[in-house]
């Protein structure tokens, strides 16, 4: 039997859960983290799985979120700009990832959720600048280099794109 303190295995049982899509069982796993062993970490990997899970489940995410967004963690304030995005709330997304990028300007999550905003706004102008304060920030941010060869490749600028798609190779 699972010793319930052993939350290791909790951790590894959530992970397994989601990966198979198994979002009642990979809640439970991370409830019983958040609940148990209380830390940001704990409590962002809730309300991300949350999220995952579906539209229904969003409300609670938020709720999860708030007071750590609230106290500006910046990790959080990401988190509920993808579950805004998720909800087609762009202007709370908008808000809170702006947020963040005030809190942590040289963060590349940031900068690339940022982008993801604007990418989904149809602002392609706006989304690549923020793939490249990404890529800035971190040139080995990989899914700010993806991103910025997909937006390149449907502009028709083929150059630009395999730009992005070789420095991915370097």
């Amino acid at each position: 039997a699972l010793n319930d303190r052993y939350y290791p295995a909790r951790q590894k049982l959530a992970e397994l859960a989601q990966a198979d899509n198994d979002w009642p069982a990979a809640i439970e796993q991370r409830r019983w983290l958040a609940r148990e062993r209380p830390s940001p970490a704990n409590t962002i990997a809730l309300a991300q799985t949350l999220r995952l899970s579906g539209p229904a489940a969003y409300a609670e995410a938020e709720r999860v979120l708030l007071p750590l967004a609230n106290a500006d963690h910046v990790k959080a304030l990401i988190e509920l700009g993808r579950l805004y995005q998720a909800h087609r709330d762009w202007d709370g997304a908008s808000t809170v990832l702006g947020r963040a990028q005030r809190l942590a300007p040289d963060d590349p999550e940031v900068a690339y959720e940022y982008g993801n905003l604007l990418a989904a706004q149809g602002d392609a102008n706006g989304a690549i600048a923020q793939y490249q304060r990404a890529i800035d920030s971190d040139p080995q941010h990989l899914p700010a280099h993806l991103a910025l060869a997909r937006l390149y490749a449907e502009r028709g600028d083929g150059a630009a794109a395999q730009q992005y798609r070789a420095a991915l190779d370097a």
